[in-house]
């Protein structure tokens, strides 16, 4: 099954994004992080998710062709302004996003494929990401682009989410309308079928008259059901929602994740920095992934956490930001510093409370001179 998924998905072609998971490791108190590991999707994780998405495909097009209205899953095709951004940030890379203003998801595609194995290849992944529409819910279809999935709804986590259960509540609805209608065509061919004939004698010889040579026996035969099975809550539960109701439901939902996501981000730089007070001094290999005019971000891959350099400690000259190239050069050596070169980072300060990781370069590979 997961095969016949799989050689479909690579027909549709959506975006494959190379998915990990970070694992924290606690004290005792659980008050510090004494561990952090890096957890890459296995076969396991491959098939649950081409089963969540086929799932969550097919519960929409079946309200859909029910004629309901739902909520949808969608996210839009990202703004061209922001894709100019991206390309901005990676143009001293020799890699390069095809397309124009909007790049098809087959070029999305291609590129992402093109970075996988090189040690930059997370990094300008997360940049792409944070460059896209976010993804949100609404009653209108307008389409998942990452995905290239049109009709998508969540459906799979009743339990943790609002929308998939709004959806699970739509289809018994459904199903109990199904069952209602299968009910009533069979009520309505059941007299001509169960017409009661002449037993005996009289009964098999009207069925000689009538060309049916087969004499039927008497003996009772087992009635099919008169209607499919159907849970009887799905009975019960005749919920539907209105246009304007899902409107409501949707800008609810969209307001509390983004909240819960804002949450997670505070804990995931909270775990960082929990991690990294105790490595004061060390030094680790990472990877440029963003640069503003007061400094740029370094991430530590292996623990997948971000580190600031503050701008001031890139070296004794000055050092200038260009907007367009999205990278820091000196303006009497021209050493540049951009997204996506390698780099040795010395960890010098570390802030718990605010989530915060600070740190030098004390080694800079591939440096490009101007």
């Amino acid at each position: 099954m997961y095969q016949k998924l799989h050689e479909r998905t690579v027909k549709r072609r959506p975006v494959n994004f190379a998915n990990f998971e970070r694992i924290c490791a606690f004290d005792s108190g659980r008050t510090m992080v004494t561990g952090i590991r890096i957890e890459n999707q296995s076969d396991a994780h491959g098939i649950i998710e081409e089963c969540m998405v086929a799932a969550n495909h097919a519960a929409a097009k079946f309200i859909r062709d029910h004629g309901l209205p739902l909520l949808y899953r969608i996210e839009e095709a990202p703004d061209p302004e922001k894709i100019r951004e991206f390309r901005g940030m990676i143009s001293m890379l020799p890699e390069h996003l095809g397309g124009g203003d909007i790049p098809s998801i087959d070029q999305v595609a291609d590129f992402i494929e093109s970075i996988r194995e090189k040690s930059y290849g997370d990094c300008v992944q997360k940049l792409f990401l944070r460059q896209q529409t976010k993804a949100r819910y609404s009653h209108e279809d307008a389409g998942h682009y990452l995905l290239n999935l049109s009709e998508y709804a969540h459906f799979t986590s009743p339990i943790r989410r609002y929308s998939d259960l709004v959806l699970h509540r739509i289809i018994k609805s459904c199903l109990a309308s199904d069952a209602q209608k299968e009910a009533e065509r069979r009520n309505q061919i059941r007299p001509a079928a169960t017409a009661k004939k002449p037993k005996g004698f009289i009964g098999s010889m009207l069925g000689l008259l009538s060309g049916d040579r087969k004499v039927k026996s008497e003996s009772p035969r087992p009635q099919a059901a008169t209607q499919p099975f159907v849970c009887p809550k799905c009975l019960q539960s005749r919920k539907t929602y209105t246009v304007s109701e899902l409107q409501r439901i949707a800008q609810r939902c969209n307001e509390t994740e983004e909240r819960a996501q804002l949450m997670a981000r505070e804990i995931s730089h909270w775990v960082s920095a929990s991690f990294m007070s105790g490595k004061r001094g060390q030094e680790f290999e990472g990877v440029i992934i963003a640069a503003r005019e007061f400094g740029l971000f370094v991430n530590i891959q292996e623990y997948d956490l971000d580190v600031f350099v503050y701008i001031g400690s890139l070296g004794t000259e000055r050092f200038s930001y260009s907007s367009s190239s999205h990278s820091i050069t000196g303006n009497m050596s021209g050493t540049r510093f951009s997204i996506g070169e390698e780099v040795t980072i010395r960890i010098t300060a570390v802030n718990t409370e605010e989530g915060k990781v600070q740190g030098v370069i004390s080694q800079h590979r591939n440096i490009r001179s101007r």
